[in-house]
């Protein structure tokens, strides 16, 4: 849907969408104060403001919403990630910290830094804990849809099997076959 024809009101809509007051909406779209409350209740009630509204509502949800890529690549940086691409050497070459990069990852789940004693001198432990790549391949097949597993409902899928007699005799244990298979399908359905 396009943006309303009336200005004021798509600027009212456009207001209200993003949690303000209906009145103070009104007022913001240019109708005068003293008619704001008025105009405001005709306006929530108007069936294209209304439209207008959920249209916007809808938009705005949408962007907090990750896309598929968005999870496939996340995903993918869980599976493909180190602890050692977390971690670099300080400056002066003494101790591994943590690479600022690790605090927005996803592939990392825990940072722990303590100092312990070796002998008389301290030394910095960094532990960078990594989320389940087993899990992330996992969501990431089900997203492709390599494999399914949920239990197929419903009746199994029917084989059909053609087979060729070329003597009278092999014909009739065929048929006597196919019609003994027949009963004892029929005698196993619930």
């Amino acid at each position: 849907m396009p943006p309303l024809i009336n200005a004021r009101q798509e600027v009212f809509t456009q207001n209200w969408v993003e949690a303000k007051p209906i009145t103070e909406a009104a007022i913001i779209a240019g109708y005068k104060p003293n008619w704001a409350a008025s105009v405001a209740s005709r306006l929530s009630r108007n069936v294209k403001v209304l439209a207008r509204y959920n249209e916007l509502q809808e938009q705005a949800a949408s962007k907090k919403k990750a896309t598929v890529q968005e999870r496939q690549e996340i995903l993918t940086e869980i599976v493909r990630a180190k602890p050692e691409d977390y971690l670099i050497l300080s400056e002066d070459g003494r101790d591994l910290v943590v690479n600022p990069k690790a605090m927005k990852s996803m592939a990392v789940s825990y940072l722990r830094t303590e100092q312990i004693a070796l002998g008389k001198m301290p030394v910095r432990l960094t532990r960078v804990g990594m989320a389940d790549k087993n899990k992330a391949i996992d969501l990431l097949n089900k997203m492709d849809r390599i494999y399914n597993d949920t239990p197929q409902q419903g009746n199994p899928t029917t084989n059909i099997m053609n087979i060729i007699v070329i003597d009278g005799e092999t014909k009739d244990i065929i048929s006597q076959v196919k019609e003994r298979t027949g009963k004892l399908l029929e005698a196993n359905r619930p």
